[in-house]
Formats: structure tokens, C-alpha cells, sequence
């Protein structure tokens, strides 16, 4: 007994086995490579907030090793524990810092109290008002003229630059996955028409409407994208906590923009989802439509 992938009814024999397994594998890898694209792109806007939110709220001090006497260092501490807009503060010790510029500079073999290292202070703040924040950066000036204070901002605009680059190929892809889709469904309707133009014929002959022959098909092919759609949505979660677990700290940081991952791949799945399906009910009505006129 052959087994079918749908199980409804026609009056037209437009199920067939081969044919049929071949549009659902290529619906759902097509609809699987759209979700991911998709939700990359969509990844890459919360992520690019997560940083924002990070770089709004973070202060990096650079002050040369001979302004940092102790005089200053004891101001800068009592500054930093009781300005209101300060939450905590980290001093970077000498032996991270020659870490750190390893990968342009080989300091390992010299002492770090023999190479005249800048003195790093990395600030985070407990608030976004830029009016606490421009107060602190008036107070560190007048503490010394030698601070000098970095906001990453640069930094994030050409990240912002990227991230945008990143979304629009994003979106090509996604356009190009839609026509490709678009084209499947648009062939295998064509084909599908060629090979029962007799009983079409008939059912024509016997007073069928072409809005009878489109119900056929929609009955039928819109089953498979049901089946697509739910199959593609199995694979895309399968990548998504695979992705997830390999970038942990990525995911952290989309986490602190206060946006539920869970909810970001619920939301593009059902936006997809209904895309799709307004995309092959609208191919199915345009193809059987035309077909049938140029046909009979």
C-alpha cells in the first residue's frame, strides 16, 4: 500500500509519492534556511542593543603611570565611591595589561616595573543620564588634566555600521530564498496541471469552475506547507540551541537588553510561518489561475 503524504481527498490525483516527499524536502530546507536567516538578522539588532546598553554604562579611564600619584589615586578613589552615578569600579593590574597588547607588542621578557604602563580604570555606571554622566567626566578633568576618558563610542558606530550590513545581505538572502520558493511551488503547480489536464478537462466539461480546480490545489499543496512549515520549525530550534550554546557570552549579552530569546524565535517562527503560507496560497492562486486560462 502507498503510503501518502496527505490524506485528503481530491478529485483531482494530485498526490504522488515521489513528487510530493521531493516538494516537502525542498520546502523545508528552503523554509528552515529562511528562519535562520531571518532570525540572524533579527539576533544581530538585539545583540548591537545589548551593546549599546553595555557601552552607555561603561567608562574606561587611561591615565600615563607619572600623573598617578598617590595623591590622585587616593581623590579618584573617594570621587568614584561617591558619585551617584558610579556602581563599581576595577582597576586593571600591570601583568593583564602586557597580556592584553601581546597579540602587537612581546613584553613578556621585560619587567612590569620596568616598562612605563598606563594606569586603566574601568568604570561601570549605575545610570544612562547623560547629564550624571557628563557631571563625572567634568569631575575626573578637574581631578587631572592627564585623564583621559573613553566611551567606546566610536567603537559601537562602527559596529552599528556592520550590524546594518549585516541585516540588509540579511535581507537579500531572505528575498532570494522567498523567490526560490516562489519558483518550486509555481513549477510543481505548472507540472502538476500538465499531467491531469485530461481530468481537469473533464471536471470543466461537467461544469467545474476554476475556483473549484484552485480549491484542489490548495487543499493539497497547502497541506505540504503545513507539514513544511512544522518540519522546518523542528530543525530551526534544533540550530538555534545548538548556536546558543556555543556563544554563551553572545547570548548573555541580548539577554541584559531584557528581550526573551525564547520569545525572539517564537516570534520569527510565526512571522515566517504565516509569510510562507500567504506565499504559496498566493502562488497557487496566481499559477492555477493563469495556467488554466492558457491552457484551456
Amino acid at each position: 500500500m502507498r503510503r501518502k503524504i496527505t490524506g485528503i481527498a481530491s478529485a483531482i490525483p494530485l498526490s504522488n509519492k515521489s513528487a510530493d516527499r521531493y516538494m516537502l524536502g525542498m520546502m523545508t530546507a528552503l523554509i528552515a534556511l529562511l528562519l535562520i536567516v531571518v532570525s540572524s538578522a533579527s539576533f544581530f539588532q538585539n545583540l548591537t542593543s545589548g551593546w549599546q546598553t553595555k557601552m552607555d554604562r561603561t567608562l574606561t579611564l587611561e591615565i600615563p603611570a607619572p600623573a598617578y600619584t598617590q595623591t590622585l589615586q587616593d581623590n579618584l578613589a573617594t570621587l568614584l565611591d561617591d558619585h551617584e552615578a558610579v556602581k563599581n569600579y576595577t582597576t586593571e593590574t600591570k601583568e593583564n595589561i602586557i597580556r592584553m597588547t601581546n597579540p602587537w607588542l612581546d613584553l613578556d621578557n621585560i619587567p612590569a616595573d620596568e616598562i612605563d604602563i598606563p594606569v586603566i580604570v574601568h568604570i561601570q555606571l549605575s545610570t544612562n543620564d547623560e547629564i550624571l554622566k557628563n557631571k563625572l567626566s567634568y569631575s575626573l578633568s578637574a581631578l587631572s588634566n592627564k585623564i583621559k576618558v573613553s566611551s567606546y563610542q566610536n567603537w559601537f558606530e562602527n559596529s552599528l555600521k556592520q550590524t546594518r550590513f549585516l541585516k540588509f545581505i540579511s535581507f537579500l538572502i531572505a528575498l532570494c530564498l522567498m523567490t526560490v520558493l516562489a519558483m518550486v511551488i509555481s513549477l510543481i503547480v505548472r507540472d502538476r496541471i500538465l499531467i491531469h489536464r485530461e481530468v481537469i478537462a473533464l471536471l470543466q466539461t461537467m461544469g467545474a469552475e476554476d475556483s473549484y480546480v484552485r480549491r484542489e490545489f490548495y487543499k493539497h499543496l497547502m497541506s505540504i506547507t503545513i507539514f513544511a512549515v512544522i518540519l522546518s520549525g523542528i530543525l530551526f530550534v534544533g540550530f538555534y540551541g545548538i548556536s546558543s550554546f556555543f556563544m554563551v557570552e553572545t547570548t548573555v549579552t541580548v539577554k541584559e537588553t531584557g528581550k526573551s530569546l525564547i520569545g525572539n524565535v517564537l516570534t520569527t517562527y510565526l512571522f515566517t510561518s504565516l509569510l510562507i503560507l500567504i506565499l504559496t496560497f498566493t502562488v497557487i492562486r496566481i499559477t492555477v489561475t493563469n495556467a488554466l486560462h492558457r491552457i484551456f
